[in-house]
């Protein structure tokens, strides 16, 4: 595996040199938001809709840094084209209905292909991030070879009751379970983090650390709400009884920032 420097471009998964361009954004979920979930699948179009997005947020540095339109030289061709596309291939079909928020059934298999894509999601958002990357080399070569989030990831989902379409990212970092960084001469890398992450209808929650032994677990009064995807288990009927609305998902994402600070923050909103 090649060693990184600021100006390495190598895949962060096979460790490739023919890297190419890729957006941490899935184009699939850009279209949803932006247009209804109703734009044709040609790639003038899908620009479009990324420059839609845009004229939404509000202007200023942090639009420039929408996860929509990061262009990341992260992963080579083979990879994209190859194992990628299939977990892309294989989740979408599953994640539209939740996306719309239409009832569906959650057999294993589906909660393991859309745990799968949120991984790979997550993986490739967390590497354009100003925070840096949790996930270490092995995690991410273990996700290119068998397609499967790693076993110490937690996976939830949840439905989201707003009537608004809309796009969201929240992520907090932090190096937990380490001794604390002034004490050290250079600060601690962030061994944790806490992914929130959002389309449409549906809201999942992400939570990975590379301390031995960690454990996770949602706040007390998210445990009517969230289902988990990974690991996966018994199969669930979806939307669960309980749904978010605004106020508890705000809550919910704010819940993390004693233990994590302040989190990265992105959020649409797709009007009318």
């Amino acid at each position: 595996m090649p060693t990184a420097t600021s100006e390495d471009r190598y895949c962060r998964f096979c460790g490739a040199s023919d890297v190419m361009t890729v957006s941490a954004w899935p184009d699939w979920a850009t279209r949803l938001v932006a247009s209804g979930m109703a734009v044709e699948h040609r790639a003038p179009v899908v620009e479009k809709v990324r420059n839609r997005i845009l004229d939404r947020f509000p202007h200023g540095d942090l639009a420039d840094e929408f996860i929509a339109t990061r262009k990341l030289h992260v992963a080579c061709t083979r990879c994209h084209h190859g194992w990628m596309s299939r977990i892309d291939a294989m989740a979408r079909p599953m994640a539209l209905p939740l996306i719309k928020g239409a009832p569906a059934i959650l057999a294993p298999k589906i909660q393991s292909a859309l745990a799968a894509w949120i991984t790979k999601t997550v993986m490739i958002a967390e590497l354009a991030s100003i925070d840096g990357p949790v996930t270490p080399q092995s995690d991410r070569t273990q996700m290119q070879k068998t397609s499967h989030p790693p076993k110490s990831w937690r996976i939830w989902a949840a439905h989201h009751a707003a009537p608004k379409c809309e796009a969201r990212y929240v992520r907090h970092t932090a190096s937990l379970g380490t001794a604390s960084p002034m004490a050290r001469k250079r600060p601690a890398a962030n061994n944790t983090q806490s992914v929130t992450f959002g389309i449409g209808r549906i809201l999942f929650h992400v939570m990975t650390s590379t301390v031995p032994g960690m454990k996770f677990e949602l706040p007390f009064d998210a445990a009517n709400t969230f289902r988990m995807l990974w690991p996966a288990g018994n199969t669930l009927a979806w939307p669960p009884q309980q749904s978010l609305r605004d106020h508890e998902m705000e809550a919910f994402t704010s819940a993390f920032d004693r233990d994590f600070g302040a989190p990265e923050v992105e959020l649409v909103r797709a009007m009318g």
